[in-house]
């Protein structure tokens, strides 16, 4: 990690707040999450009822998932 003063932390502070206030595009949300892992739906489900129980769950939302995934 780089340490930088308080000088170069006053004199960038205006371009990072304006860096985090632009809104990103589409192509640019995609491709900052292109990297990220991908996630089995049908197992972290399968975990949360082992460890909380699935008596007081509403709906099947495995339909939802697999209804998802069809439209990507």
């Amino acid at each position: 990690m780089r340490v930088i003063t308080e000088r170069e932390s006053r004199d960038s502070s205006a371009a990072v707040m304006n860096a985090e206030r632009r809104r990103l595009t589409a192509e640019e949300l995609v491709e900052r999450h292109r990297g990220l892992p991908h996630v089995d739906s049908a197992q972290m489900r399968d975990e949360a009822d082992e460890f909380f129980g699935a008596e007081d769950r509403i709906g099947d939302d495995r339909a939802c998932s697999r209804s998802f995934r069809s439209e990507l």
